[in-house]
């Protein structure tokens, strides 16, 4: 069974090889002389002789099973040692060993130039969480160094993947709009993502919402009679967005700043 990511990656184009394809095929139609190919970087020229003598030197006389091992990660010691010392020789300059990292091509040896002009964070969401998000909506981050940015979900990962503690999380990719110097590469961040927004609206806190004889929501308003005695008045109210702490009231009869009684349930004031 194939992996579902190789198996995109090997359904993609590689311009690069059809470039490289284009080359060929015009080299056989006008002379490979007439072709300058920059695609994949083939040699133009032939090895070196001492090279090709090297290589054949060690397949006649060194151990087999040594010579197709592995090497280590950062290379044959005694190689980087030579190359270090020929760097020394030749240039003049002061190369150690730990300076030289073999690479199998030269695109692997290259440095990775990273783009700071569009700076991305990269979160991780918890399985029972990822549906309440969508690519453009709102976010809110707040780096390590208490600073304040704002983006939007930019990209949501098809498949999860399990952390430390076996719960099923996805990565969630957030375009940052207002990056500033003060936001670095590698910084952790916390975000918070708007999920709905309603403007224009009268919201309360969860708990000044109750209900009447017939179940139908009230909040509970106070007024005060002419001997300063207060009493508490249900409002009909219609509910709507809903936050963990509050939720969005709507009514004929309320006002702005209009005081209600923080818990609709009197008995759980006591």
């Amino acid at each position: 069974m194939l992996n579902e990511t190789y198996r995109r990656m090997l359904a993609n184009k590689s311009v690069i090889r059809e470039t490289a394809a284009y080359g060929q095929r015009r080299a056989a139609e006008i002379g490979r002389e007439n072709v300058f190919d920059y695609s994949l970087g083939n040699p133009s020229v032939p090895c070196p002789l001492a090279f090709t003598e090297a290589m054949q030197d060690l397949l006649a006389h060194e151990d087999p099973v040594a010579l197709h091992g592995y090497c280590p990660n950062q290379g044959d010691p005694g190689f980087r040692t030579a190359v270090a010392a020929h760097l020394r020789a030749r240039f003049g300059l002061p190369y150690e060993q730990k300076h030289i990292f073999p690479t199998t091509g030269a695109a692997g040896a290259i440095a990775t130039i990273e783009d700071q002009s569009a700076l991305e964070a990269l979160l991780t969401v918890r399985e029972y969480d990822i549906n309440q998000l969508a690519v453009g909506q709102s976010v809110t981050l707040t780096s390590g160094a208490k600073d304040v940015f704002h983006g939007a979900v930019a990209w949501i990962a098809p498949k999860a993947s399990v952390n430390e503690y076996g719960e099923a999380c996805y990565e969630v990719k957030v375009s940052v709009d207002d990056a500033t110097g003060a936001l670095r590469l590698g910084m952790t961040a916390k975000a918070k993502v708007l999920l709905e927004e309603k403007k224009g609206v009268f919201s309360v806190p969860l708990d000044a919402v109750g209900v009447d004889e017939n179940g139908a929501p009230v909040v509970y308003q106070k007024t005060t009679d002419g001997e300063g005695n207060v009493t508490f008045v249900p409002v009909p109210v219609t509910t709507g967005m809903e936050t963990d702490l509050s939720v969005e009231v709507s009514g004929e009869s309320l006002t702005e700043g209009m005081e209600l009684r923080s818990l609709a349930d009197p008995e759980a004031m006591q």
